[in-house]
């Protein structure tokens, strides 16, 4: 298919006719630049996405410098948003080179448990509580050692 022609039937999620429709054995659309523009662009000068990617990977992206660049200018939404219907993991992070994971500049909000190593961080700040009482508590009786000591020497 070619620029502006379009199936009998389009997909369900196209709601109108499209400019450009292609479909394949490999890629369905391509684009290219070898200048410092982009290979294919979308713009949406309404609600609806600027572009719309459905696969079993929703969107596959590689760089040499950053793999997804993303920039809100929502006062209240964030840059990446990443949702999981089911039970894994909203976002992932994974560095195969060495470095971290993920990395945040800036302050971090955490409205629900945090679980370091397996155990829940707020586990771990217990533990650390009870183990300062007991310290604090040793503290008292080796000063009372202490003093004790001193009341033996004249």
């Amino acid at each position: 298919m070619g620029h502006g022609e379009y199936e009998a039937q389009p997909p369900d999620f196209l709601v109108a006719i499209p400019g450009l429709l292609g479909e394949g054995s490999a890629e369905g659309v391509r684009g290219q630049s070898h200048t410092s523009w982009a290979g294919v662009a979308g713009y949406n000068d309404s609600t609806g996405p600027g572009v719309y990617g459905k696969g079993t990977t929703g969107g596959s992206f590689e760089g040499t410098f950053e793999g997804v660049h993303v920039v809100s200018h929502h006062p209240s939404a964030a840059g990446v948003a990443g949702y999981n219907d089911n039970t894994g993991p909203g976002v992932y992070g994974k560095s195969t080179g060495g470095g971290a994971a993920g990395y945040f500049d800036g302050n971090v909000v955490i409205t629900g448990s945090l679980t370091l190593q397996g155990m829940a961080v707020a586990t771990l700040l217990q533990v650390i509580q009870q183990l300062e009482q007991r310290v604090a508590g040793l503290e008292g009786r080796v000063a009372g050692l202490e003093g004790r000591v001193a009341g033996l020497h004249p």
